[in-house]
């Protein structure tokens, strides 16, 4: 009797420890795709932010290209608010939390942020100098004309790369090597 009883225990025991590996195993796939939808939704909430600063951008430089005197100035500092908001973004802390989140490849992510950075500060410095330049002669030389509109290109460029026709997302621009391209392009265009 004692030693059925033993085995029965055995038996059962080697279930539940059957049962709690199965349990394991659930509650780990479900953290891991809890874990790549919220990786692709900060991604995809990375590059509306980074799209919608661009096409204020290039919204407002627009209005600067027009050389409507009363517009000019305006449309260049909302051109530079929007510019700042991007250099905002692209300069990370966190940077360790953020490489982590957004793409697994630190490489990649170090590469994207840091071009990034400077690239968008480098944009942010010529348009600060051209608006105080503006402010105080209350001119801007055609040579600046021609790199607002080359930077204007530059954004709109950008923006089409990631989003479709109606303004949504594409599917692959929260893919790490997609995002890094058209981020490459816009950092090529927009040196003077």
């Amino acid at each position: 009797m004692r030693v059925n009883l033993r085995i029965w225990l055995k038996k059962q025991w080697q279930k539940m420890i059957i049962i709690l590996l199965l349990l394991c195993c659930v509650l780990l796939s479900i953290q891991v795709v809890q874990d790549v939808r919220l990786r692709n939704h900060v991604r995809e909430l990375f590059v509306e932010k980074l799209v919608f600063s661009a096409k204020s951008i290039s919204v407002n430089l627009e209005v600067t290209l027009q050389r409507d005197e009363e517009t000019m100035c305006a449309g260049l500092g909302a051109a530079k608010t929007y510019i700042d908001m991007m250099v905002q973004q692209m300069y990370m802390p966190e940077h360790v939390f953020r490489y982590n989140i957004l793409w697994k490849e630190y490489d990649f992510a170090y590469e994207v942020f840091v071009d990034g950075y400077m690239s968008t500060s480098y944009v942010q410095m010529n348009l600060a100098e051209m608006l105080d330049r503006m402010i105080d002669t209350g001119e801007i030389t055609a040579e600046d004309f021609e790199y607002l509109n080359q930077t204007k290109l530059a954004m709109d460029e950008f923006c089409q790369s990631l989003t479709k026709e109606d303004g949504a997302l594409r599917k692959e621009a929260i893919r790490t090597d997609y995002f890094s391209e058209c981020f490459r392009r816009l950092k090529k265009r927009i040196y003077r």
